[in-house]
């Protein structure tokens, strides 16, 4: 039998239990993306540095105590923004989530903030033409980096994201279908962008010997290999709908 005094004794308990872990629980307002912060945090800039700049476009450059005070707010500000970023990366991953994740607001289109994380780096994807994407090349960022004087995370960014479209599409594509326009539904990017990519993978699938130590190909920008990408593509492969924003005939089926 349950004495009275014990009932009520577990009953506190039970409650004490229940304020506790309501106690835990934080509500906050969707993190709102903006959009200065967020291109920085794309290119791989620090905390400081985002502050730096967004604290000189607004009260220049003194070095007086309440700049100081000033840059504060910002890194403060700055350090929150980055958070909120890093907690909706998974969502930028595959930006189809963004138009049905509730818990972010968001200035722009998720086709917008998609174009802004899928934007593409000419100089770091230069350096990776002729190279397989695997993880030891991916450890091995930090020379490029280094060479191009760009953010680790920033080639990580590119890295990934051109290694996640490439990976896609041989999965789930096998590359039998109109690839720009395939990139550009499934990641949400601009007809000109997803031409690029295009473009990009067609390179890496065919497995061309582009590197920068090749002295014959060293010279080639990448907007010289997307233009012999492309020609090769509008005389090669299937049609690509001007639609697209892309030259007649460019539309790969590779």
């Amino acid at each position: 039998a349950f004495h009275p005094a014990q009932t009520e004794g577990s009953a506190l308990v039970m409650a004490e239990v229940l304020l506790r872990v309501s106690a835990e629980v934080l509500i906050t307002d969707p993190p709102m993306v903006d959009v200065e912060c967020f291109d920085c945090w794309v290119k791989g800039m620090t905390v400081r540095e985002t502050a730096l700049k967004r604290r000189t476009a607004c009260c220049g450059t003194g070095d007086d105590a309440a700049t100081e005070d000033v840059l504060d707010l910002f890194q403060k500000e700055t350090a929150d923004y980055y958070h909120a970023f890093e907690r909706i990366e998974h969502f930028l991953q595959q930006p189809g989530l963004l138009h049905d994740h509730l818990a972010l607001s968001i200035s722009e289109t998720p086709e917008m903030v998609a174009a802004r994380y899928y934007a593409i780096d000419d100089d770091v994807v230069r350096e990776l033409f002729g190279k397989k994407l695997t993880v030891k090349a991916r450890k091995d960022l930090d020379v490029i980096a280094d060479a191009l004087c760009v953010p680790l995370r920033s080639c990580r960014r590119v890295f990934d994201n051109l290694k996640r479209i490439l990976t896609w599409l041989d999965e789930t594509k096998g590359f039998h279908c109109c690839v720009a326009r395939e990139i550009a539904a499934q990641y949400l990017l601009p007809p000109p962008l997803a031409a690029r990519y295009s473009a990009i993978c067609f390179v890496f699938y065919n497995k061309f010997t582009l590197q920068r130590s090749n002295r014959r190909t060293a010279s080639l920008s990448l907007a010289d290999i997307e233009l012999l990408s492309a020609t090769i593509l509008a005389n090669w492969v299937s049609e690509m709908p001007s639609s697209l924003g892309a030259p007649q005939r460019y539309q790969p089926r590779f």
